[in-house]
């Protein structure tokens, strides 16, 4: 399972995710798992298949010119979901049931200009859900980092930067699953879209 970190503050939002990429015949490898365009920034977790949508995503917002919140929610929960249903009736035989699960967490602002970030994701075969969030997110759930991040108001870009990156690093030593390089996705509080290396 992969590791992403969202955090909205008043004026912009970060996308933390690691690199780690479990394929249904359980290899794994590397790669990069953060997507941005000039209006969003979005992430997955979990089945690798993910990258697949996002990567659809991506080549729709460019064409269809996607980049409301409201637009990626939209796309995520009807075209996603169909592509997610599709792979798992295709290949449930041979996915273990622990690696038939996908979550993406994305930022961009809503149509009244509000910035917001979302959580979406599915279990087995259920279809896309949303799961409501304030703020912050951990998927999955680190308790100890979210009640952490209760911490990070009025703190400046450099302290949130290195916040993500100790937090990362000490989640990598617990859970195997998790690996650098780690990539942060910001959007700063003028709407623009920015990624950093960790």
């Amino acid at each position: 399972m992969s590791q992403i970190i969202g955090y909205l503050s008043e004026k912009a939002c970060y996308i933390c995710v690691d690199s780690n990429i479990v394929y249904p015949d359980k290899s794994t490898s590397l790669s990069n798992k953060l997507f941005i365009s000039k209006h969003f920034i979005i992430a997955t977790a979990g089945l690798s298949f993910g990258m697949d949508i996002l990567e659809g995503l991506m080549e729709k917002s460019r064409t269809l010119d996607i980049k409301s919140f409201e637009e990626i929610e939209e796309y995520l929960m009807t075209i996603g979901n169909n592509q997610y249903k599709n792979f798992i009736n295709n290949f449930e035989r041979t996915l273990k049931k622990e690696f038939m699960r996908v979550y993406f967490v994305f930022s961009g602002r809503k149509t009244t200009g509000e910035l917001k970030i979302g959580l979406l994701g599915a279990e087995d075969k259920e279809d896309f859900k949303r799961i409501e969030i304030k703020n912050l997110i951990t998927a999955p759930r680190r308790l100890g980092i979210e009640m952490a991040m209760m911490n990070l108001k009025d703190q400046n870009e450099n302290d949130l930067k290195n916040f993500f990156k100790k937090a990362m690093e000490k989640i990598s030593i617990i859970d195997k699953n998790v690996s650098p390089p780690f990539r942060l996705g910001i959007i700063n509080k003028n709407g623009k879209t920015d990624y950093k290396l960790l």
